[in-house]
């Protein structure tokens, strides 16, 4: 497995670049992970988000967790086809004032 940290580009607002710093997990005994691949994504934000809302983020299905601290987070579980859909994806939880606070691939389709 490779860890290779990013800065992904994310928007900017009042004149301020906003910048996520990723870190993608590569297991190349499946192949490689692709831009125009499919793949499945666990979102985490801090806050609370309405499930009837998984309609306007890609279907996701979102689920409220919360922890013995009583900090409120929700979790967006699902299937995107690409990563232009994931940047969708975040950038609908952005204008939503959802802070991300992790994104992690679950399963995705490998190009040999």
């Amino acid at each position: 497995m490779r860890f290779t940290p990013r800065n992904v580009p994310f928007g900017t607002c009042a004149g301020h670049r906003f910048v996520f710093r990723i870190a993608i997990v590569i297991d190349e005994s499946h192949g490689t992970l692709t831009m125009d691949l499919a793949a499945v994504y666990r979102i985490r934000v801090v806050g609370q988000m309405d499930p009837r809302m998984s309609g306007t983020i890609s279907g996701m299905q979102v689920t409220k967790s919360g922890d013995s601290s009583g900090h409120v987070e929700t979790l967006l579980i699902g299937r995107v086809p690409d990563q232009a859909a994931l940047s969708g994806v975040l950038n609908t939880l952005y204008e939503m004032h959802l802070p991300v606070k992790s994104v992690e691939c679950l399963d995705a389709e490998y190009e040999d």
